[in-house]
């Protein structure tokens, strides 16, 4: 009767631990070095649609989940982990697959001797937040460019005014030289003052 009630639990605790998986579009995943076969939870074979098929059974099988351009990403860094180095990295997925990109970690368990003996983790549907990043991107370049046009827009109109304004004032100075009348001096007077101060 206890075991019937322990089945019970375990499979309650089993249930909730895949809702929880679900609501965060989390994964997990195994890998058994001896067997060469990833074990997937059914969280992450939806992620990945492979609801229908089982156990990934090769190396190659993950790798060609992933896109071309990511795949040797994602070699180096299960290799490095391998050396007792952190498993975290984001892929872009093959083109037919949803998400788009997934975030796989995880830890890697030795024996004594320092022999892999199991690899486990999880991955995340991270697309909504890779996307999110581009956008961002996109936006801060497009602010870049929108303040360097403005920039050069105001250096151009600074030289295309300078250069006319110091004619006027040079042309002032020399009628000034001159020696124009009282009336005439006071308005050379402002032009150089007020053209001055543009300046």
């Amino acid at each position: 009767f206890s075991s019937d009630i322990e089945t019970h639990s375990l499979n309650a605790k089993l249930k909730q631990f895949q809702r929880v998986q679900a609501l965060a579009q989390v994964g997990s995943w195994y890998w058994y070095p001896e067997l060469k076969k990833f074990r997937l939870s059914s969280e992450l074979k939806r992620l990945l649609n492979l609801v229908d098929s089982n156990d990934l059974t090769n190396w190659d099988a993950p790798i060609d989940l992933i896109a071309v351009e990511d795949q040797t990403k994602f070699e180096k860094a299960w290799a490095f982990a391998r050396l007792g180095q952190n498993f975290d990295l984001e892929v872009r997925l093959a083109d037919d697959l949803m998400p788009s990109y997934i975030r796989w970690f995880g830890d890697f368990t030795r024996d004594g001797k320092g022999n892999l003996v199991l690899a486990e983790g999880g991955a995340q549907n991270v697309t909504a937040l890779v996307q999110s990043r581009e956008e961002l991107l996109l936006a801060k370049q497009k602010a870049e460019q929108a303040d360097a046009f403005k920039s050069q827009f105001l250096a151009n109109v600074t030289h295309e005014l300078r250069t006319p304004l110091h004619a006027v004032l040079g042309l002032s100075q020399r009628l000034k030289n001159l020696g124009v009348g009282d009336k005439q001096q006071k308005i050379l007077n402002q032009i150089l003052t007020s053209g001055g101060q543009l300046s």
